[in-house]
């Protein structure tokens, strides 16, 4: 269990988000971004964002993991 998942479950989910952002940042630099973690930072940003009532941006993030873990698939 991540911080960033502590946070989410006590619904502090703009700490959460910060936390999922950081990774994301996080794993592009050491791994890029095709790869199964950067997805599920993805969409562990998504589900913060819909939380907080930020849907468009939860779309974007949410299209990205879908988009990478289809390309992982194939």
């Amino acid at each position: 269990c991540t911080l960033g998942e502590i946070y989410f479950k006590e619904n502090a989910f703009d700490k959460a988000f910060a936390l999922f952002k950081e990774g994301l940042s996080l794993t592009e630099r050491d791994y890029g971004t095709e790869n199964l973690s950067y997805a599920v930072l993805c969409d562990n940003a998504a589900v913060c964002l819909k939380e907080m009532g930020q849907t468009e941006e939860a779309a974007e993030y949410e299209a990205k993991a879908a988009a990478i873990k289809e390309r992982l698939t194939l």
